[in-house]
């Protein structure tokens, strides 16, 4: 290509620019979509109530929590709050650590009851992931 008054390099430039760009976007995109779920939990002395901790990371860039007890009461869902227009408030650091209360089965004699516990989150562009851990109460 022959250069009239450096315009092949500045078009040179500008696409080697471009790329970066579109480089470094990409890679802030992948960063933000690399989430790990998992949680934890306390059962409460002398009860049915279990304390849930979320753990999963990083919690910035979740927008959706679902909790499923395992015990058909209905499924929890915390949100990230949004914004008049309808967007997420990415600015403010949101928990979702519910504390649940397990209705035991009338005449359940075994030495233990156990129940699937899942959590599912939702993040960047509507991608999910969940884990599932067996919460069991000694009887």
């Amino acid at each position: 290509m022959k250069e009239i008054n450096g315009f092949a390099t500045f078009q040179r430039l500008l696409a080697a620019t471009a790329s970066m760009i579109l480089l470094f976007a990409g890679f802030q995109i992948g960063l933000s979509q690399c989430v790990t779920v998992d949680f934890d939990y306390e059962i409460e002395h002398f009860g049915n109530a279990v304390q849930f901790e979320d753990l999963s990371e990083p919690n910035r860039d979740i927008k959706k929590w679902r909790w499923d007890f395992g015990d058909d009461s209905g499924i929890l869902v915390d949100e990230r709050p949004r914004r008049p227009d309808g967007s997420y408030n990415w600015g403010i650091e949101v928990e979702s650590n519910p504390l649940h209360t397990y209705e035991f089965p009338d005449g359940y004699t075994d030495s233990r009851i156990c129940y699937d516990v899942t959590l599912e989150i939702e993040y960047g562009a509507d991608q999910r992931t969940d884990i599932t851990k067996q919460v069991c109460f000694p009887i």
